[in-house]
């Protein structure tokens, strides 16, 4: 598992394979990222959150990536280029991603 991957709560993965046998993913969950290498990365939205005045996205792929497993979260910190412009980027701390995670898990048990 790479340092922007976590494990998802099974309840998480549950239901979403209940939406996507259903068909029923809302297209305004759905993020396209382009990775270095300029391919195209389609992901669930679960959750933006803010975490000690950072903000963070949590993903889900929505088609096989290499390096992610099916059941794994991909975080990732956003953050604003010189132009104001919001991006997504890796975070490298584990302590870092682990607080965001441990703070998704508790976000995502509060929701239920």
């Amino acid at each position: 598992m790479s340092d922007i991957e976590k494990k998802l709560p099974e309840e998480a993965i549950d239901n979403m394979d209940a939406l996507e046998e259903d068909g029923e993913y809302e297209q305004e969950n759905i993020v396209e990222l382009v990775d270095e290498e300029g391919n195209e990365l389609v992901f669930e939205h679960l959750m933006t959150l803010e975490h000690k005045g950072q903000a963070y996205i949590c993903l889900v792929p929505m088609e096989p990536m290499e390096d992610v497993d099916e059941d794994e979260l991909v975080i990732m910190r956003i953050e604003q280029d010189d132009e104001g412009n919001d991006f997504y980027a890796t975070v490298e701390d584990e302590t870092e991603l682990n607080e965001v995670y441990e703070q998704y898990l508790e976000l995502a048990e509060a929701d239920e």
